[in-house]
């Protein structure tokens, strides 16, 4: 008869080994698998289960750092924005201004520069700015910023 011959499983050599092993790292991954079923089902019920947030929104100003309490703190001061022609660098140039600051606009648009600037004139009389147009990531640029805002200063604080 040629066919398969059924041999008893001991008379197998690696087979039991095989299993033995695969049973040893069957029980040893069982505390990671319990704790990751564990995150999944918190994560789960959490996601299900979601309620109020814990904080709270607000959308009046802090006051602490109401503007009105540091309306003319930075006068006599020269201020440098840079990136100030708009975003968050041109609110952070107005509210210099309001504190009484000269400032310096700067930014890369020439366009967006002017426009920051004439703002910045317009928030509070007497206050001095002045807009210079360049990137502060090429040197070049960046000595002409510097050079400018120093003159500016010195013209501002009447040293020259």
């Amino acid at each position: 008869m040629g066919g398969v011959v059924a041999r008893p499983l001991q008379d197998c050599g690696a087979l039991p080994t095989l299993e033995l092993r695969a049973i040893d790292l069957y029980l040893s991954s069982l505390p990671f698998l319990s704790c990751l079923l564990f995150c999944l089902f918190s994560i789960l019920c959490s996601f299900f289960t979601m309620s109020k947030p814990e904080f709270t929104l607000r959308t009046d100003v802090y006051s602490p750092i109401e503007p009105d309490l540091f309306k003319g703190s930075l006068a006599g001061k020269v201020a440098l924005v840079t990136g100030s022609g708009r975003g968050i660098g041109r609110e952070i140039a107005l509210a210099l201004a309001r504190s009484g600051a000269a400032v310096a606009v700067s930014g890369r648009t020439a366009s967006q520069v002017e426009e920051t600037t004439k703002e910045v004139l317009a928030v509070a009389s007497g206050v001095k700015a002045m807009g210079v147009s360049g990137d502060v990531c090429i040197k070049v640029d960046l000595q002409r910023l510097v050079k400018e805002v120093c003159l500016f200063h010195e013209i501002y604080q009447g040293i020259r």
